[in-house]
């Protein structure tokens, strides 16, 4: 039942986090049992009663690390704020400071807990400094934690930061690349963007397709254009009412077939976008894409 509940998306986040954090408690449980029965029986000296110990032993360990907060504690360090912007649309940029340098690479995420609230959750890395103990997200409200961000944040606050997580590997040989943001989905190009700005990694041509629902997600980032001229990155900008397409990639990559997608946005353009570039021949392979989408 704990299983079903935690595999339906339609139950809200809060009931399923509740249930998640029993899962713990109940496995405490059935193992406790399960070692007082075999105490009382001969199946403690079996081959089998053996087997059950061993293999449970390293559930009522994850367990443990679960209830008390200990999950992933190595790749946990404590930032600052310094720094908080805050953009048209309800997107709120937020940079802190590490003693401990984080050492991620483009795309990746990380989970946040900040002072309000006890729980993490995650958010793109959308910068790349090279000391690494610099971090920059970007965050839009959609949601009752992210609406509350813009009024409890302040700077000088201390935010748990875990990670890095995810991986989304732009170092792949290609004739070109297409790089497709659906609005917020612009982050996880920020930080490449930043990082080829400083390198001298850029493997072939880049377009960079920034597609927007709303005309004030444009104004995010406002230094866009400088960061794309400065990386090498041609942008093409796809404002609200308008609809980018198979047809539109493909006349600025000349209908090349060795062309690699990169893309993060909405899941259902997603689809409509790989079913069209599909009937030019480019296959599922090297559509890269973020799927960044958690409970």
């Amino acid at each position: 039942g704990l299983v079903l509940v935690s595999l339906v998306k339609k139950i809200p986040y809060n009931i399923f986090h509740f249930i998640h954090r029993l899962f713990p408690v109940f496995y405490l449980a059935t193992a406790f049992h399960i070692f007082t029965v075999l105490f009382k029986t001969y199946w403690w000296n079996s081959p089998a009663g053996i087997l059950l110990v061993i293999v449970s032993i390293p559930g009522i360990y994850a367990a443990g690390l679960s209830l008390f907060n200990m999950i992933a504690y190595k790749n946990k360090r404590v930032a600052i704020i310094t720094n908080i912007d805050y953009y048209p649309n309800d997107i709120i940029e937020i940079t802190l400071h590490t003693d401990t340098p984080l050492l991620h690479t483009p795309g990746q995420f990380s989970f946040l807990t900040f002072q309000h609230d006890a729980e993490a959750h995650p958010f793109t890395i959308a910068s790349y400094y090279q000391d690494k103990k610099h971090l920059r997200f970007a965050i839009k409200a959609l949601g009752d934690h992210t609406h509350s961000l813009k009024k409890v944040l302040k700077i000088g606050q201390d935010v748990i930061v875990e990670g890095p997580w995810g991986y989304l590997d732009f170092n792949i040989q290609s004739e070109r690349q297409v790089w497709v943001a659906g609005g917020i989905g612009i982050t996880p190009f920020i930080s490449q963007l930043e990082y080829l700005k400083n390198s001298d990694h850029q493997l072939c041509p880049i377009d960079l397709w920034y597609c927007v629902g709303q005309h004030d997600d444009l104004q995010y980032p406002v230094n866009l254009d400088l960061l794309c001229t400065a990386a090498g990155v041609t942008l093409h900008r796809i404002d609200a009412g308008m609809k980018l397409e198979a047809k539109h990639i493909m006349m600025e990559s000349d209908n090349s077939q060795n062309v690699h997608v990169w893309f993060c946005g909405p899941a259902g353009f997603a689809k409509s976008l790989l079913s069209g570039l599909q009937k030019y021949g480019i296959s599922e392979k090297a559509f890269h894409y973020d799927r960044f989408n958690m409970r």
